[in-house]
């Protein structure tokens, strides 16, 4: 029998669990609050790296803005210095600095679209001035003949070394000693020597300037390569900077220079389809025994010259390291054309070197006048008027007006011509086209037709008529 004691506590349990249902649930796995606030959104707070930074003059730098609420926007507190776009596009906004001599403190200000903003310190410093990149042999190289070229040129023989130098200064030109410079290989068959055994070798070296600003670096040819033209480059690390040089490297045998031309090819290759540019293309000789005889097969389509001497046929070049030119004209209706010039040393020893010509793919698109037809209205006889009556100079002719025609899609240079005398129209140029002006004996009816000629020899036409 149940007591009425546990009746009451029974009945009071289930009305709590009724009552607490919507809250927590009873016995089960919750619900949610009807009577809970939801939560305000949290506005990310704006954020940019880094804070502080170095910029070296004409070297860019970025700003990453890591939080806040785009769009964004930036302030420069001197605009000379450090110019910036002051909308952001993204989240990066890319910093170039101007020329310096001395180091400018700049406050670039960063706000979001919320009204938040930040700033940066930017310490603006002058970029180093990197002197010329030099290659040179060593004292003892086979192509010592090679190294004093008349294009100033240095070659080194295939598994010899060399050095190259370059200098480091400030914007006061007082020398950057203890900076890093890197080296790196560009193109061509060579390598950096690390250590001092002349074993390790590295397509990059990074070298410390000595007291002097000068940085070297030890660069080794590999054994057997053909004579080429090699890249490199010199890059100051603090503050990105560069210079690229070159030199060539030329085949030896037995420590003697093979005959050799550089390079082995040239092609040019035009724009506009069945056309055939012009142009020129210098080959250099090393090795073998000097004078070389350069003899060519289409002396038709190329001329060849060397040392101040033309020839259609055949050019000598005096000295290993020395240099000829082949030249050619552009062409129309041009299918394409190769060359080959063959190259004899005094012993015997010959070598070849080809030129290729090729015509573009581009469809041309002739030559354009604008505008292309204006018409003029004859001066009458001068109307009343309130006051004096106005006369004009030349009752009943079109003169003295100035009419501008501009050329686009064509081949500059333009050639422009008039199909009148001087009497009736003279031509004077401009930036982008010509001025035409109409003289006295532009008469009703007469019409002035303007003729413009490109470099390809294609042809417009635009008038101007006096009604």
């Amino acid at each position: 029998m149940v007591s009425t004691k546990s009746l009451i506590k029974s009945m009071a349990a289930a009305a709590l669990c009724a009552v607490t249902a919507l809250i927590a649930g009873c016995g089960g796995s919750g619900a949610t609050d009807p009577f809970a606030t939801t939560p305000a959104a949290v506005t990310p707070p704006l954020v940019v790296n880094p804070g502080v930074l170095n910029v070296y003059s004409g070297t860019p730098s970025v700003v990453t803005i890591s939080s806040g609420v785009g769009p964004f926007q930036v302030f420069t507190s001197d605009s000379v210095v450090l110019p910036v776009t002051q909308v952001v596009g993204g989240a990066a906004i890319t910093l170039t600095a101007s020329a310096v001599n001395a180091d400018q403190v700049v406050t670039l200000t960063v706000r979001d679209s919320v009204g938040q903003s930040t700033t940066v310190a930017v310490t603006v410093k002058p970029s180093p001035l990197i002197g010329a990149l030099t290659v040179t042999p060593t004292t003892n190289t086979t192509c010592a003949g090679a190294s004093a070229s008349i294009v100033n040129r240095a070659a080194i023989c295939s598994s010899e070394s060399g050095v190259a130098s370059v200098t480091l200064r400030s914007n006061a030109t007082s020398v950057l000693a203890n900076r890093q410079v890197r080296f790196d290989v560009v193109q061509g068959a060579y390598n950096f020597v690390i250590d001092q055994a002349g074993v390790v070798l590295a397509k990059s070296v990074t070298i410390l300037t000595d007291q002097n600003g000068k940085a070297d670096a030890v660069i080794r040819m590999d054994a057997g390569a053909p004579s080429q033209a090699a890249l490199i480059r010199a890059t100051d690390v603090t503050s990105g900077n560069r210079v690229d040089s070159s030199f060539t490297i030329v085949q030896a045998t037995n420590g003697t220079a093979v005959l050799s031309v550089v390079p082995k090819e040239w092609i040019a290759t035009g724009y506009f389809a069945n056309e055939c540019p012009g142009g020129s293309g210098d080959y250099i000789i090393y090795g073998g025994r000097a004078p070389y005889t350069i003899t060519n097969n289409l002396p038709n389509s190329f001329t060849l010259s060397s040392g101040g001497v033309s020839s259609s046929v055949s050019v000598t070049v005096a000295q290993s390291g020395g240099r000829f030119t082949a030249s050619h004209v552009y062409s129309q209706n041009c299918v394409g054309y190769d060359a080959t010039f063959v190259i004899t040393d005094s012993s015997g020893l010959a070598t070849t070197a080809t030129y290729s010509v090729k015509p573009g793919s581009a469809a041309r698109v002739a030559t354009t006048i604008a505008p292309s037809a204006v018409t003029l209205n004859a001066v009458g006889k001068s109307a009343a008027v309130v006051g004096p009556p106005a006369i004009p100079a030349n009752p009943g002719t079109c003169a003295n007006r100035t009419v501008n025609f501009s050329a686009a899609t064509g081949v500059g240079p333009l050639t422009w011509s008039l199909s009148v005398p001087p009497s009736v129209a003279t031509l004077s140029s401009f930036t982008t086209g010509v001025t035409v002006t109409t003289g006295t004996g532009f008469v009703g009816g007469e019409i002035i037709t303007v003729v413009a000629i490109d470099s390809a020899n294609k042809l417009s036409t635009a008038t101007i008529s006096c009604n």
